[in-house]
């Protein structure tokens, strides 16, 4: 089920304020032109431009996944996302850890995963992604956005963005959830998030919040979401979101 609101403070927000009204179904999903208070991790403002670009909020009831796995989450959405956004630019797209959408250098879509915890099972999992579509100038103080408009030179049809998106998302979930019990279904589509991040290959530049540099290169993420890097010293360290900056 899906609903449209021309203008909202977040739909992530609506989302919640709906889901403490009532029961809402595995799937539903709110859209929106503009959001007034769009954010993303942490303190991050989301920009953007009225009708130009993918606002929505959906909502995941992952019964059968534990909270101890709940990055996989992560990985079907991300997947699902780029593999739908591929057939519209040639620029190869990527994840930056941990759900980030890239093109090169530059941010691309924006995802918010919060999950709702009941003891060792996920209750409820709300999927906040804001996708850059036919914006052409952004005036924030985001370091690197990009549209796909700037990438294609065309305006897109969000309408059918979205749609692909959002069916795309159903059939990783769909696929996942009746096969939990395979270990080698989770397994490739682990591997398929680990080809294709941001920065998958070599070594590049870190440094944590309290200024280390080093040089890295990606090991693994773990099922938790932890990414683990080797140094050139052969020395492997592992991160939780937020202790390690991409420089």
């Amino acid at each position: 089920m899906m609903q449209y609101i021309k203008n909202i403070d977040s739909t992530s927000t609506e989302l919640r304020r709906r889901m403490s009204a009532e029961e809402l179904p595995h799937g539903y999903c709110i859209s929106a032109d503009f959001q007034t208070a769009g954010h993303g991790q942490a303190t991050n403002h989301w920009e953007s431009e009225d009708g130009k670009n993918l606002l929505f909020s959906l909502l995941l009831r992952p019964t059968v996944i534990p909270a101890s796995e709940q990055f996989v989450i992560t990985e079907i959405v991300t997947l699902a996302i780029i593999n739908a956004l591929q057939d519209y630019i040639r620029q190869r797209i990527t994840i930056k850890w941990p759900n980030d959408i890239y093109v090169g250098d530059k941010k691309l879509c924006g995802i918010l995963i919060e999950n709702a915890l009941c003891g060792p099972t996920i209750d409820t999992c709300i999927v906040g992604i804001g996708i850059n579509i036919n914006q052409e100038l952004f005036t924030s103080n985001a370091p690197n956005p990009i549209s796909l408009k700037q990438l294609n030179g065309r305006d897109n049809d969000r309408e059918e963005i979205f749609e692909e998106i959002y069916q795309n998302i159903l059939r990783y979930y769909d696929y996942l959830a009746d096969n939990w019990q395979n270990d080698d279904i989770k397994q490739s589509l682990h591997y398929e998030y680990m080809n294709n991040l941001y920065r998958r290959v070599g070594y590049h530049n870190y440094s944590t919040p309290e200024g280390e540099k080093f040089s890295a290169e990606i090991e693994e993420i773990g099922p938790q979401g932890h990414l683990t890097l080797r140094l050139q010293s052969g020395e492997l360290r592992t991160f939780a979101f937020k202790e390690v900056i991409f420089l």
